[in-house]
């Protein structure tokens, strides 16, 4: 039967738990076990063995590949909203100075000068 150590942080020391038939998990692999201070605990991976000691069942195995490509999608959508914002602010202002340029003969000049360089 396969096993897991995982590693509870009150403890200094590793605790087996057999894997479910059909659960796979490896080193590093977040799982819920019943733990013997608070009941179900989310713990990580520490090693996997081919055959243990464990009496105690992996309640769950924690599948974060969802969550872990929101947050992607989310800093990229983020960065994407940034740099439009930038854009936006800077043809706000071109828009802004080509109507003083229109009402304005030295507003005119200065545009005109700040567009050649």
């Amino acid at each position: 039967m396969k096993t897991v150590q995982v590693k509870f942080p009150q403890t200094p020391h590793n605790y087996e738990y057999y894997l479910l038939p059909g659960q796979e998990a490896t080193e590093g692999t977040y799982v819920v076990v019943d733990s013997p201070y608070n009941g179900y605990t989310v713990v990580k991976v520490v090693k996997t063995v081919l055959e243990g000691k464990a009496t105690k069942a992996v309640v769950a195995v924690v599948d974060d590949k969802q969550y872990l490509e929101y947050q992607k999608n989310e800093a990229r959508r983020q960065a994407i909203v940034k740099e439009l914002e930038k854009l936006a602010k800077r043809e706000d202002e071109k828009l802004k100075y080509r109507w003083l340029a229109q009402n304005n003969a030295e507003a005119s000049a200065l545009l005109n000068e700040l567009e050649r360089l």
